[in-house]
């Protein structure tokens, strides 16, 4: 419980409930804790609002809380409601989305990243050659 009570920390309310199956009036679970996260941008800084889905998933997926990242929880909950014959569209399109995210994030950083072949070493003498070695360049013979 106290891992709950730390991973679900910054929801603003903690309700106990009952559910209920739809053929049946007596209780199918009681006592279910329930976090709740209202609109009050005052108790709960993180609450998006309503928002597109394109806004919500770029949200999930650089968000991260005191016992992991939004993206993670969200493609487990997609998964263990797969598992249980309970797939929700809205998840499966706000996950697809969220991976949609990572994917762009994960190309915009390779297209930053230097490619340096094994001949940058001669390559940088000839067009620096008045300048020190970059630090990735161990070459005692630089230039």
């Amino acid at each position: 419980m106290q891992y709950l009570e730390r991973r679900e920390c910054e929801y603003d309310t903690k309700t106990s409930v009952d559910f209920y199956k739809e053929e049946m009036f007596s209780h199918s679970v009681t006592g279910v804790l329930v976090f709740t996260s209202t609109p009050d941008k005052e108790s709960n800084k993180y609450y998006l609002g309503p928002a597109p889905l394109e806004e919500m998933a770029r949200q999930i997926a650089t968000a991260t809380g005191p016992c992991g990242n939004n993206r993670e929880y969200l493609f487990l909950l997609e998964k263990a409601m797969f598992d249980i014959d309970h797939e929700d569209d809205y998840v499966i399109e706000l996950a697809n989305e969220v991976r949609r995210v990572l994917g762009r994030q994960k190309e915009r950083r390779r297209r930053r990243q230097p490619i340096f072949p094994s001949s940058l070493t001669s390559l940088s003498c000839i067009l620096t050659p008045s300048r020190k070695p970059p630090p990735w360049i161990r070459d005692d013979n630089y230039c």
